[in-house]
């Protein structure tokens, strides 16, 4: 097996919110992008597997009570490099490049029709969106796998993992809870 995100690198809080009040819409999101590591070329992973497992805290404010679903997506590293003249804050705004805009929910009982940001959604993965729930208890600590075969062996140098809502409010909006990512293992079984 292969790990990450352990031996001195912190924690990282990833979000993901969408509300409204006087001064119009806002918008939080966060994400994390980790090398997907596997230890092995494809020719060696064979028929093999490779599952990434994520190990998550939620911190539930009282206004973030929203079931959340933690997302992974294949990405390329070499695509991802920001521009050294990239500044966004105290100028004119401008759209910030693809992997930094915030991905559109969808799911099951989510509408087609969402609110969007002035830039626009994240295009939809190319290898689509792998999704697990995440525990609703608040201060509660869980390891989400997931079956991440198939990205290796399309080739992506990374995984992009994100939070999105398993349902709207009632107004559309969703405020979820911090989601702190203490670590992560990816795991890969050769075949022969």
């Amino acid at each position: 097996s292969v790990e990450g995100g352990t031996g001195g690198t912190p924690p990282v809080v990833i979000r993901n919110g969408h509300g409204a009040g006087g001064g119009g819409a806002s918008w939080s999101f966060s994400a994390l992008t980790i090398p997907l590591i596997t230890g092995m070329s494809a020719d060696e992973l064979g028929d093999g597997t490779v599952e990434l497992v994520v190990d998550v805290d939620v911190d539930r404010a009282p206004w973030t009570q929203q079931a959340i679903v933690l997302n992974v997506a294949g990405a390329d590293l070499s695509a991802m490099e920001v521009p050294q003249d990239f500044r966004h804050a105290g100028t004119p705004v401008k759209c910030p490049p693809e992997y930094c805009l915030v991905p559109k929910p969808s799911g099951p009982g989510l509408p087609e029709d969402i609110s969007a940001p002035e830039c626009g959604f994240a295009a939809a993965p190319s290898a689509g969106v792998l999704s697990e729930p995440v525990s609703e208890a608040d201060g509660s600590s869980s390891s989400v796998v997931f079956d991440v075969t198939e990205l290796a062996k399309e080739g992506f140098t990374a995984c992009r993992l994100w939070i999105s809502p398993a349902k709207l409010s009632d107004q559309g909006f969703w405020d979820l809870p911090k989601l702190t990512v203490n670590g992560w293992e990816f795991t890969a079984i050769s075949s022969g």
